[in-house]
């Protein structure tokens, strides 16, 4: 057994852990303090000195970047000798279903579901359930928030009809109000597409797995047999089904290795929860804790530590980490008044760490939501500093490569969501009326877009627009499949000019993109019939989704604290760093304001040099410092106020948040700002996508800043109320005892309204007793003070 192994690599608290010989341990690790060294040593310590086979063991990610991290980490010390089974859970899930799913009287051929063909089936749900861009209350989004919880709560109501199409979905109650129930019917018509087409989306990934297990003992003991030790990382992402999924492969040699940081669980959203991660440490044999920290200086630690300490859901452990590296300099909490100058802090700063020979990929600017990036990539557009916005799936989200799997997806499966990505491609003169036709005949005869396609492509009303894509689709199927898969690709991209139409666009990242997939298709290709590799390949790049990119690019690094996680940086930028923002305005209740604490001590914990946090009023009195700043021990930051000096000198009353008419498009709400060419991104209500570069003298700002900086208490709404009954239309501006001054978006049947308020984002619906518009209150405080 060929390996380069030593123990003398790890520290005392951690080859206790590698070492321990109970079958559960939990091993509690805060950040930077080795949680996949340790895994990767424990895996290699089983294989050297327990001689336990590879393949008995299972080691399971939160993403398959970590997976393949890994692998790689395991590879250079095990060489040939290590599992095909390191991965994430998702991945593993489709392993298994991909082998047993069959025995559920479902095809083990199913496509996976990425979020581009949900949206694209949700577009055509939406369309036949007549629900709207307008209609505000329901968003793809809620859609999808809606069907993770419907499974999660009802896993075998849902599968028993996703398994069976002529089985309705039993729900006692399906709602109280209008939008729950059109989520229902949403939910109902997305299975009997999953149904129709053999799809399966991530989540149906583990509970159909786990449903398998429960109907078919036998199958889940012949896996669980086979797992003698189950590793696992991020064990504070796990949700409840996730927990059970292991606990299922864990059910006959019961040995768990859990590593993880509940104070790190930032995924609520998708169902994880903190207490699972404190469950499984009350419950295991052996528990350890890692105190120390070998990424940050412990000035960084202190902070982080200071804010987190408030968090009271926290368990029975307060691990308080040390620093490896020594001391450094504080954290710098930086006041502004407008955003400009936040922006001009963060760009000279960078400018004089550069200039001192630091590199700009040495620096992240992290931020709450996307939307925070636009005005940062203006700033540093004209500032000329390089800089990338981090995506987790920025290679699958380019438009030619989504394209170009569904052109595989499609000759596989000839389903109705890759379909809809590569007809309008293929034929731009394909209206959307003849599409409409197509699909109401499909709906109809409960048959895909090709099986209708088929039988009426010659029919009149299509004119023969349709007649060059069916010709192409049979030709590659009459084809004599060529020895190799990437020469059918190859084909199949030229043949339906996906090829020929990136040539001719001269875009050299399309090209780019184009060839980097080649080399994976070259590199993945195994010795197997085309249509085993082509459906094993699809797979494989569905599950990558979950994964991030890498960039080792000299550039700065932005994006969302969601997406730091796992990374560090030597200089990390935390922006906006205001209540309504970090916290967000939409944690409602406690244990959302808990979250949003470890959201923020995720992207603290990130640095390791040096760590800003900037907040910026915006040109608003109203707009606060983040309250976690309150739990900020002063011995341990410090403190500046700063004005830039290439400040304008004629601000304009136009900012971030402001309301404002457009003779061309109505209302809107500015979304960011750009002061030195005094253009800004207003997203207007009767417009589906916001509108860029318009110019402030094109705009009329609805709202002066004097009047943004009303309060109303809840008793004087009731009391104004009484003789000015407030009816609601869209555009109007209203005032919020709570949340300030918004504007109407959109009015729903039940009378409540969604409101955009100027500090909040776009909000849930608020019921209207709650509000009144700023005309009737104006006109109600007159009366009064002339009485």
């Amino acid at each position: 057994m060929n390996m380069s192994f030593s123990l003398d690599d790890y520290n005392q608290e951690q080859l206790e852990a590698i070492s321990s010989s109970k079958n559960k341990v939990c091993v509690y690790a805060g950040p930077g303090t080795g949680k996949t060294k340790t895994l990767v040593g424990r895996y290699v310590y089983l294989i050297n000195e327990e001689y336990i086979d590879p393949k008995n063991i299972l080691c399971l990610t939160f993403t398959r970047k970590a997976a393949e991290e890994m692998s790689h980490k395991i590879s250079n010390v095990c060489k040939d000798n290590m599992s095909k089974y390191i991965g994430t859970i998702h991945g593993m899930g489709n392993k298994i279903l991909k082998q047993e799913v069959y025995h559920l009287s479902f095809p083990n051929n199913y496509s996976i579901l990425d979020d581009d063909m949900m949206d694209s089936i949700l577009y055509d749900i939406f369309n036949s359930l007549k629900i709207n861009w307008k209609e505000r209350g329901i968003t793809f989004a809620d859609a999808k928030e809606f069907f993770s919880l419907a499974k999660a709560n009802m896993p075998d109501g849902y599968i028993d009809c996703l398994l069976d199409r002529n089985k309705a979905f039993e729900v006692k109650n399906r709602g109280t109000n209008e939008k729950e129930k059109k989520l229902w019917d949403v939910f109902e018509a997305y299975l009997s597409y999953q149904t129709i087409n053999a799809y399966l989306d991530y989540s149906d990934l583990v509970h159909v797995t786990n449903y398998l297990f429960r109907k078919l003992p036998n199958i889940c003991e012949k896996w669980a047999k086979r797992f003698h030790y189950i590793l696992v990382d991020e064990f504070q992402d796990l949700t409840y089904p996730e927990m059970e999924f292991i606990n299922h492969l864990a059910s006959c040699h019961g040995r768990i290795f859990g590593v993880g940081d509940p104070d790190q669980s930032i995924y609520s959203f998708r169902g994880s929860k903190p207490e699972i991660f404190y469950d499984f440490y009350g419950m295991a044999d052996a528990r350890f804790s890692f105190k120390k920290n070998y990424r940050s200086k412990q000035e960084i630690i202190d902070l982080s530590h200071d804010m987190i300490s408030y968090n009271d859901n926290r368990g029975d452990v307060d691990v308080r980490l040390s620093c490896v590296k020594g001391n450094g300099t504080k954290p710098i909490l930086v006041h502004t008044n407008i955003r400009h100058d936040e922006m001009c802090f963060i760009s000279k700063t960078i400018g004089e760490l550069v200039g001192k020979g630091a590199h700009y990929r040495d620096f992240a600017i992290l931020f709450r939501t996307n939307q925070q990036a636009l005005e940062v990539e203006e700033h540093f557009l004209i500032k000329k500093i390089p800089y990338m916005v981090y995506s987790r799936n920025a290679f699958f989200k380019a438009e030619e490569i989504k394209t170009a799997l569904a052109y595989i997806r499609f000759m596989l499966y000839k389903d109705n969501a890759s379909f809809d990505i590569i007809i309008r491609k293929f034929n731009q003169y394909i209206s959307n009326c003849m599409l409409n036709l197509l699909k109401e005949k499909a709906h109809s005869k409960e048959k895909t877009y090709w099986q209708t396609l088929l039988e009426d492509y010659k029919n009149y009303e299509y004119k023969g627009r349709f007649d060059d894509f069916v010709k192409f689709v049979q030709e590659m199927e009459e084809e004599e499949h060529s020895e190799h898969f990437l020469d059918w690709c190859i084909n199949l991209f030229y043949k339906s000019k996906l090829m020929d139409n990136i040539m001719e666009s001269g875009d050299p990242d399309k090209a780019s993109n184009m060839t980097q997939l080649m080399e994976m298709i070259r590199n993945y290709e195994p010795d197997n019939p085309l249509d085993d590799i082509a459906e094993q390949f699809l797979g494989y790049t569905a599950l990558l989704q979950e994964g991030d990119c890498k960039n080792d690019k000299d550039l700065v690094q932005m994006m969302t604290v969601h997406c730091s996680k796992g990374l560090q940086f030597k200089y990390v930028f935390i922006i906006d760093f205001n209540e309504n923002i970090m916290p967000s305005s939409k944690a409602e209740n406690k244990a959302d304001l808990q979250e949003e604490r470890r959201i923020a001590y995720v992207g603290f914990t990130r640095a390791m040099e040096k760590l800003y946090i900037l907040e910026s009023k915006c040109g608003d009195s109203r707009l606060k410092l983040s309250t976690f700043a309150d739990s900020f021990d002063k011995a341990h930051f410090e403190e500046i106020k700063y004005v830039s000096k290439d400040r304008p000198d004629d601000l304009p009353t136009i900012q971030y948040g402001s309301f404002v008419k457009s003779p061309f498009y109505g209302r809107g709400v500015v979304q960011s700002v750009n002061y030195k060419d005094r253009t800004c991104t207003v997203k207007f209500i009767d417009c589906p996508y916001p509108k860029e570069n318009i110019s402030f003298d094109k705009l009329i700002n609805i709202v002066d800043k004097n009047a943004l900086n009303i309060l109303v208490s809840p008793e004087k709404i009731v009391e104004a109320k009484k003789n000015h009954p407030s009816q609601y239309q869209v555009g109007d501006i209203v005032l919020h005892s709570e949340y300030g001054t918004g504007m109407v978006l959109n009015v729903l049947e039940d009378r409540s309204v969604v409101i955009q308020f100027k500090n909040g984002k776009e909000t849930c619906p608020i019921d209207s007793n709650h509000l009144i518009t700023r005309e009737d209150y104006l006109e109600y405080k007159s009366t009064k003070d002339q009485n």
